[in-house]
């Protein structure tokens, strides 16, 4: 198992991307709304540290296990996690997922800025294409997953098909992480504690 936060090079801390209340939970090709996404309208604002779980399955080969956000003021302090099966499937059809500030969600102007920083020459598509090719970008290193400062993305594990969310709440209701298994992991109880390894 590999546990990979996203760190900051420059000052060895963890980056930060920014949600509001809304986040889309999403494949980012599908556009806005469409049945298998799951829109959270409940997420408590701020900053949320992303990370991600590789499962070995071979000698040498990894896949994507689980990505996870946990709001900044919560990262020691998450215990109950719910399966968030009444708010619909969640679907993959183009081998990738992830969860999305709202007001960034396949905004071509929102991947300009991506796009300038980075140094990308991608010519600009219509509805949201731009962004997702941001986004696919991200998934198809070595790495496997990416952020940037209104969401997070990462490859599925077996690729296209329906997957879990789970999410944990504060004393006052609020979202303030969430989880996507991909469902590489066979074990009969899923483990939400691993991030914690890299905390220390």
């Amino acid at each position: 198992m590999k546990c990979i936060p996203s760190y900051n090079k420059n000052n060895n801390t963890m980056k930060t991307i920014k949600f509001n209340e809304v986040v889309m939970v999403s494949d980012p090709c599908y556009s806005d709304p469409t049945w298998c996404q799951i829109k959270l309208t409940n997420v408590l604002p701020g900053e949320y540290v992303p990370f991600s779980k590789k499962h070995r399955i071979g000698p040498k080969h990894y896949r994507q296990s689980m990505i996870m956000v946990i709001h900044k003021s919560y990262v020691n302090n998450v215990h109950w996690w719910k399966w968030d099966t009444h708010k619909g499937t969640l679907g993959v059809d183009s081998g990738q997922c992830g969860f999305f500030s709202m007001e960034t969600y396949r905004v071509n102007n929102s991947a300009r800025k991506i796009k300038n920083r980075l140094g990308y020459s991608w010519d600009i598509k219509p509805d949201g294409e731009e962004w997702y090719l941001q986004m696919c970008n991200r998934t198809l290193g070595t790495k496997g997953w990416g952020d940037y400062k209104g969401g997070v993305v990462s490859r599925s594990g077996w690729g296209d098909g329906s997957y879990d969310l789970f999410t944990t709440k504060d004393a006052y209701g609020k979202i303030v992480a969430m989880a996507i298994d991909f469902q590489v992991e066979e074990d009969e109880h899923i483990d939400f504690s691993w991030y914690k390894k890299q905390l220390k």
